[in-house]
């Protein structure tokens, strides 16, 4: 009987789907996609001084699998001028797990979304232009 119930319980809630980007339903109009931290088992930003179309992470020889965790990424930046472009390297440290929610949703995803967390980066720039096309 116990199952009855709870199988009846869990199909009159709201079903939660992952949102696929060209796979999903497009959004109606007006719609937003909300920021549920309970999707995430870990879950930081951090920002460079341009805009990066990708980054690449650096895999290591013996990864640590256990918390806190360190990780690696490299990027190219697209800035304002060529001139300006950098090969960035970031040094994410000290990546701890996001902790269970107490008390509502709402309370907390402000507080997730303004995490940045402190980073350590080098910059390289060119010496000089690289021809293109």
């Amino acid at each position: 009987m116990d199952m009855d119930m709870e199988r009846s319980e869990t199909s009159t809630e709201t079903e939660k789907q992952v949102y696929i980007p060209g796979v999903s339903r497009e959004l109606k109009n007006g719609e937003q996609l909300d920021f549920d931290p309970e999707a995430y088992k870990i879950f930081y930003s951090f920002e460079t001084r341009w805009p990066c179309l990708s980054f690449d992470i650096l895999k290591e020889d013996n990864p640590k699998l256990d918390f806190p965790l360190d990780c690696y990424v490299v990027a190219g930046s697209q800035a304002d001028k060529a001139k300006n472009n950098e090969l960035v390297v970031i040094g994410l440290k000290n990546l701890n797990p996001l902790e269970k929610l107490q008390g509502s949703r709402e309370d907390h995803c402000e507080s997730y979304l303004g995490h940045i967390i402190n980073t350590a980066w080098v910059a390289f720039r060119p010496l000089r232009e690289l021809p293109t096309g």
